[in-house]
């Protein structure tokens, strides 16, 4: 039964192309519809983006994780860290294990659920809108035939009363579910504002406090730093430049 009403719908849809069977528009549902577009692409966007954000800040933990250990390899030849190396370690570590940990169980709480669920809306609107779709070719086919029959003027009653009956029946139903549509969809679009702020706000404060805590993390390895460590920039040349002219003068 269904694949004979899709069959029938595609000759309906076709036929309204052609101009055999008049096509109802309503201005309103179309405004609606076209709202609901616009926030449809916006609000998909905006859940893909915010898991990516938080897919770049775990990358990035682990790059930084990643490099401390490399370089801690490569700089210990048999020897013990220095105590910065060593603190430099254990921060990138802390960070990536504790601190992302937490970041991404708050963002998840705060930001991705509640986007997400909103999201989640979407597609049962999508649903509705095709119901609609699929009922406004119901009726439009049954109110031309409607008029086919009344202009002919010696249609049996019997049959011209099943007619009449049949295209009421799916005015009803295609009336029921565009005003409804025409009356929530604005509820939706409403409600990103009550979705949205308090995301936003929870958004602006877990990205603090995740570089917060990072930050105290780096400050602890700044205490270990040599003092003799100059800030100068020239200095610091300087001695990049003497090690590799070292460097070069080895004979190998």
């Amino acid at each position: 039964t269904g694949f004979k009403k899709s069959i029938g719908r595609a000759g309906t849809s076709i036929k309204q192309k052609v101009g055999t069977i008049e096509t109802t528009v309503d201005p309103a549902f179309n405004e609606q519809e076209e709202r609901f577009r616009i926030l449809e692409k916006k609000a998909e966007k905006l859940y893909n983006e915010s898991e990516e954000f938080m897919a770049s800040v775990g990358m990035m933990t682990k790059s930084q994780c990643k490099l401390a250990e490399n370089m801690s390899a490569l700089m210990d030849g048999g020897q013990s860290l220095q105590s910065y190396q060593a603190a430099y370690r254990h921060a990138t570590n802390y960070i990536d294990e504790k601190v992302r940990a937490d970041f991404e169980s708050t963002f998840n709480q705060t930001v991705l659920d509640p986007v997400g669920k909103y999201c989640a809306y979407i597609p049962e609107f999508n649903k509705g809108i095709a119901t609609r779709k699929r009922r406004l070719q119901d009726f439009d086919k049954l109110k031309t035939q409607w008029r086919k029959a009344y202009e002919k003027k010696n249609v049996e009653p019997e049959m011209f009363q099943k007619i009449d009956e049949d295209a009421t029946y799916a005015e009803q139903v295609y009336n029921n579910i565009n005003n409804s549509l025409i009356q929530e969809i604005p509820k939706l679009i409403n409600a990103r504002v009550d979705v949205l702020e308090p995301s936003f706000e929870a958004f602006i404060k877990v990205q603090h406090d995740f570089y917060r805590q990072s930050s105290e993390q780096m400050d602890r390895v700044q205490t270990y730093l040599p003092e003799k460590a100059s800030d100068d920039d020239q200095v610091l040349d300087d001695n990049i430049r003497d090690v590799l002219e070292r460097i070069r003068g080895l004979s190998i």
